[in-house]
């Protein structure tokens, strides 16, 4: 009986121990469990709240692509005003434009806009849609907090989701595993398009591509991106809209997703926002679209019928365009002065009342009028008039303002200079030559004999030249390089060959023979640069009366160019 009990004991004492231990791993289970539900729930409506919010921001950009209406509580946006959930009866925004915001929420923003956070680092565009604003916009089925840009049908929660070590604010960053598209592809035969591609600089040799407004018959959430260098075989494939390249050059782009997939698309006419860069260097791709006209800039003069503006020139941040034929002297300002323009002197033969007539014109009256009476923009200081001046002929005069701050020169006061600061002087040429839609940042009045040069070198694989040789201004030669003086000249025939577009010389003397190139000459002090019809490069006095002007305008670096039929149109980046 003892034996029995003692065993009883000590198999119930196994027992409990062994249930305890049972009862603790069934715990741990279920806690895992209960944690995992947990965290999966949470998932599924972060995904269901975003997959919400971005059918109804796909819904707010159809309606301002059609220009239709939305209601925001009381209020109503219609067309453009969309994009800003703007009033149509007031200035103010319904929501807060994020990009220069000082409420709490723009801590949140500059934490979430990283490329570690959502990926996306370019707040322009984005607006905070509070849960006020969600609820005017009578979306249901959110609780959350998101960063919209309506025009990009972008979406990024400003709180986030933590899933599995990972952090997540958008739909495009979940892995296919945990987030998987469906599509029906059965009926839809058509081919996407990619809309737009934007390139931002991350860092030295890295660059950020996004591509955006796909065009697509059909609702597919989540696109990848095929892309490649030009010329090398293999695709890389990225895992969304936006990837890092760290290599210069044409890439060719295509979307994807599953068998769906788009043509081919090159990147190179794209250009990009700020101070970032193209991917080939906007210089090298732009320069394939020189001479080609332009459809959408402001015309120069109501009395011309054919288009005013072409391709001239382009650096790695702007494109520039020069005017296709001459101005009227009428369109070459200073000063309104008694409802006049004052400042330059018109040849006397061309002031007939015809549209053939009045092109011509000179510097007479900016050299040698005196500003006694404050009356007419004389540019006693040639090139340092103004600040504003001094920059834009720093910039496209380069060399001859290296010249003269080594040389410490007291010429810059010199007829030809003072002639070079009216082309200069942004002040009185953006009067003329700036549109009201942003798109031109400046204007001057001609070419620079560098700028010329530069951009006829692209198009035409020559290596033209332009030297400083004195206190007075450049000669020029056909080699840059060339170390042998009887090589650089002050003239040169037929340097500049014609060509179909009219791009660098005009071939219409019923208006001028020639037009200054806004430059100085080493040939004197009182001579400037000048191109004719032939092709020659020449210098004539200031005063000479068989010159014209060919004006410039320099695009803000936030446009583009995309065709438009056999031309090109400038559009604003995405």
């Amino acid at each position: 009986m003892k034996n029995i009990l003692k065993k009883s004991k000590g198999i119930t004492l196994i027992a409990l121990i062994t249930t305890i231990i049972v009862i603790l791993i069934l715990a741990s289970v279920a806690t895992y469990s209960g944690i995992g539900i947990i965290e999966q729930a949470k998932l599924t409506s972060f995904t269901t709240e975003l997959k919400i919010m971005q059918a109804e921001v796909n819904e707010l950009y159809q309606k301002y692509k059609d220009n239709k209406s939305i209601k925001v509580g009381n209020d109503t946006c219609v067309g453009a005003d969309i994009l800003t959930i703007r009033k149509d009866s007031a200035d103010a925004n319904l929501s807060t434009n994020i990009e220069n915001s000082s409420l709490p929420i723009y801590t949140v923003a500059n934490r979430v806009f990283t490329s570690e956070e959502s990926g996306i680092i370019n707040k322009t565009g984005y607006l905070y849609f509070n849960k006020k604003l969600i609820e005017d916009l009578g979306i249901e089925g959110v609780e959350g907090e998101f960063f919209v840009n309506i025009e990009k049908r972008s979406v990024i929660s400003c709180e986030g989701l933590q899933y599995q070590d990972e952090n997540y604010y958008t739909l495009e960053q979940l892995p296919d595993s945990v987030y998987n598209v469906e599509y029906d592809n059965t009926e839809n035969n058509e081919t996407p398009i990619i809309g737009n591609a934007r390139i931002e600089k991350v860092s030295d040799e890295k660059w950020r591509i996004t591509v955006s407004e796909i065009q697509y018959n059909g609702y597919i959430d989540k696109w990848k991106v095929k892309y490649k260098l030009e010329n090398e075989g293999d695709w890389n494939i990225s895992d969304d809209l936006s990837f890092i390249v760290n290599k210069n050059g044409n890439y060719k782009l295509k979307i994807i997703n599953g068998n769906i997939e788009s043509a081919e698309k090159d990147l190179e006419k794209y250009y990009v926002e700020g101070d970032a860069y193209s991917i080939n260097k906007t210089a090298e791709s732009i320069s394939n679209y020189y001479g080609e006209e332009i459809t959408n800039y402001i015309n120069i003069d109501d009395n011309e019928s054919t288009n005013d503006w072409k391709v001239f020139y382009s650096d790695d941040v702007n494109i520039y365009l020069i005017s296709s034929n001459y101005i009227r002297y009428n369109w070459a300002p200073t000063k309104i002065i008694n409802n006049e323009l004052t400042g330059v002197t018109v040849d006397s033969n061309y002031v007939e009342n015809d549209n053939n007539s009045g092109y011509k014109l000179n510097f007479k009256t900016i050299v040698e009028t005196q500003n006694a009476n404050n009356e007419i923009k004389y540019y006693s200081n040639g090139a340092e008039d103004t600040d504003d001046i001094k920059s834009k002929m720093q910039k496209w005069n380069t060399k001859f303002y290296e010249y003269l701050e080594e040389n410490q020169s007291a010429t810059r006061n010199n007829a030809n200079i003072r002639a070079i600061a009216y082309m200069y002087d942004t002040s009185i040429w953006n009067t003329k030559y700036l549109d009201n839609k942003e798109i031109g940042e400046y204007a001057i009045g001609s070419p620079s004999i560098e700028m010329l040069l530069n951009s006829y070198n692209k198009v035409n694989n020559t290596n033209y030249g332009a030297k400083v040789i004195s206190n007075d201004g450049y000669k020029i030669s056909t080699n840059k390089d060339s170390t042998d003086e009887n090589d650089w000249k002050y003239e040169i025939e037929n340097i500049i060959s014609t060509d179909d577009k009219n791009l660098y010389i005009v071939d219409d003397s019923t208006k001028s023979e020639e037009y200054w190139i806004s430059s100085p000459s080493a040939n004197g002090a009182n001579n400037l640069m000048s191109i004719n019809s032939s092709g020659k490069i020449e210098n004539n006095i200031y005063s000479y009366g068989n010159c014209s002007l060919r004006p410039i305008v320099c695009i803000n670096a936030k446009y583009h160019l995309e065709p438009d039929g056999d031309n090109f149109k400038i559009v604003k980046n995405k």
